[in-house]
C-alpha cells in the first residue's frame, strides 16, 4: 500500500518519524532539565502495577485501530498483487486490436503474424523490449465427460513454442516443460478445480456449439501461458498452435501480442512507461493498441489495499474519538487522586510547571507501553480479520492471503499512537 486519502506513504511516515523524534526529544529535555520531578513522575508507573496494566490496555486503542487497518491493507494488496505477479509471469504490455479505431467483425480483429514479425525485427536490439509473443485465445465452454462439471467460459490459448520460450514456456507445477500436439490441452489449476480436471480426463470444448474433444495432457499453474490473464479470470488451458488455427480458422494471425519488458517479473515493471510510448508510436495509423497490463492489474491491487485501509481508518475515527475522551478522563481521576502528593510538592517549592512535566512524565511512559502492546494486539487483530475474509469470501477472491506486515505500515501505525495520546497526556497534564 503506497498511499492513505491520496498522500503517500513515505510522505506520511517521514512526517510522522520527525513528530514522534521532536516528542522523544523534547521529554528527553524536560528529563535533563528537571531530572527530580522527571522521576518522580515516572516511579508512579511500577508502584502501581494494576493501575498501570489498566491505563496501558485502556490508551491502546489508537495504535491497535492504526496497525490492524495498515496490516489487513499490506496483506491485501501484497496477496493481489503477488497473484498478478504469479499469472503475468514477464508479461507486461497487451497488444490488442483497437476496435474503436476500425470496428470490424470480430473475427477480422487479429494481428497477422508478419506484421508481428516486423515488430520483433525492429525492436530486436531495444534495451527495453525483451520478447514479443503472439497468441490466439479463445473463451469457450468447456465439459469433463468424467465429473460432468462444466465452465462456461475457460479461456484457451494457442501459440508457438518458439516463441513462448521467450517467457519461459510452458510448465507443469513439477517445473517440466509440456509439449501439446493435436487434441492434447494443458488447464491450468483453476480450471482443473471448476471441473475436477485430472491427467488423462477427456473434455469437451464447445466453438461456435460444436464440441471438440481433448485429451488432458497436464495440469499446469495459472499464468498468461495457460489462459489466466487476471486474478478475476483465471481458468483456462492451453492447446497447440495449429489445433488453435484449425480450430477458428483465423490462419496465420494473433488475438493478441504479449510484450516482455527487460527486467524480469517485477523490475521490467518500471520500464513500461517507455515502452508503451515506443509502441504507440510504431502503431500509429493502424488500429492496435497496447494496455500495461501488468501494470494496471498492480495498481488495481494498491487501489484495493488503499480503500480498504481508509475506510477502516475513517470507521476507525469514531473509536479513536471516544479513546481521546478516555486519555483526558484517565489522568483527570489520575490527577484527583494525587491531591495530597501535589499539595506537598506545592508547600516544599514546586512550580505548577513542574507538576505539568511530572505528570507529562508518567504520561509518556504509559504512551509508549500503550503503543507497544496495541501495536502488537493490532496484528493479532489482523490476522483474525484475514481468516474471517478466507472463511466468508476466499472462494470468490480467487486469492490465496497471506498476512503481512510491512516496516513502513507498522512505523505509521506505532507514530500515529504515540502521537495521539501524547498530544491528550499533554492537554489534560496542562
Amino acid at each position: 500500500m503506497n498511499e492513505l486519502f491520496g498522500v503517500s506513504m513515505n510522505l506520511i511516515a517521514g512526517i510522522c518519524l520527525a513528530v514522534t523524534t521532536l516528542i522523544l526529544l523534547g521529554v528527553a529535555f524536560i528529563a535533563w532539565r528537571n531530572p527530580v520531578m522527571f522521576k518522580m513522575g515516572l516511579r508512579n508507573i511500577p508502584r502501581r502495577k494494576a493501575q498501570t496494566a489498566l491505563i496501558i490496555v485502556g490508551l491502546m486503542l489508537s495504535p491497535l485501530i492504526m496497525s490492524a487497518a495498515f496490516g489487513t491493507g499490506d496483506t491485501l494488496t501484497t496477496s493481489v498483487t503477488s497473484e498478478v505477479y504469479s499469472i503475468l509471469g514477464e508479461a507486461d504490455e497487451w497488444v490488442t486490436w483497437d476496435a474503436e479505431k476500425d470496428p470490424r467483425p470480430l473475427d477480422e480483429q487479429v494481428i497477422p503474424l508478419d506484421r508481428v514479425e516486423q515488430w520483433k525485427t525492429k525492436f530486436a536490439g531495444d534495451p527495453d523490449i525483451e520478447a514479443i509473443v503472439p497468441l490466439q485465445r479463445e473463451s469457450l465452454p468447456v465439459l469433463n465427460t468424467r465429473t460432468k462439471l462444466n465452465e462456461p467460459s475457460a479461456r484457451i490459448v494457442g501459440y508457438r513454442t518458439s516463441d513462448a520460450e521467450a517467457l519461459g514456456g510452458l510448465k507443469d507445477s513439477a517445473g517440466r516443460a509440456v509439449s501439446l500436439t493435436g487434441n492434447e490441452i494443458a488447464i491450468n489449476k483453476d480450471l482443473a478445480e471448476e471441473i475436477d480436471g485430472k491427467v488423462g480426463d477427456t473434455l469437451q470444448v464447445f466453438y461456435k456449439g460444436l464440441p471438440r474433444e481433448f485429451v488432458v495432457k497436464a495440469v499446469v499453474p495459472s499464468s498468461v501461458l495457460s489462459g489466466a490473464i487476471d486474478p478475476s479470470s483465471a481458468a483456462g488451458g492451453a492447446v497447440s498452435c495449429e489445433t488453435v488455427v484449425e480450430l477458428t480458422g483465423r490462419g496465420q494471425a494473433a488475438d493478441a501480442v504479449i510484450i516482455s519488458n527487460t527486467g524480469g517479473v517485477k523490475a521490467g515493471m518500471a520500464r513500461s512507461d517507455v515502452v508503451v510510448d515506443k509502441l504507440e508510436a510504431e502503431f500509429a495509423g493502424s488500429p492496435y493498441e497496447v494496455a500495461p497490463l501488468k501494470k494496471n492489474l498492480v495498481n488495481f491491487a494498491e487501489l484495493i489495499g488503499s480503500a480498504f485501509t481508509t475506510i477502516f481508518v475513517v470507521f476507525g475515527l469514531f473509536s479513536i474519538s471516544a479513546g481521546v475522551l478516555l486519555i483526558f478522563l484517565i489522568f483527570v481521576m489520575l490527577a484527583a487522586e494525587r491531591k495530597p502528593e501535589m499539595g506537598i510538592a506545592r508547600a516544599v517549592g514546586a512550580k505548577r510547571r513542574q507538576l505539568v512535566e511530572s505528570f507529562l512524565a508518567e504520561g509518556m511512559g504509559y504512551d509508549l507501553g500503550s503503543a507497544v502492546v496495541g501495536l502488537v494486539a493490532g496484528m493479532g487483530v489482523t490476522y483474525a480479520m484475514v481468516e474471517v475474509i478466507k472463511i466468508f469470501a476466499g472462494d470468490n477472491l480467487g486469492l490465496n492471503l497471506t498476512v503481512t506486515f510491512t516496516a513502513r505500515s507498522l512505523v505509521v501505525a506505532f507514530c500515529l499512537g504515540v502521537i495521539a495520546t501524547f498530544l491528550m497526556v499533554f492537554a489534560s497534564s496542562w
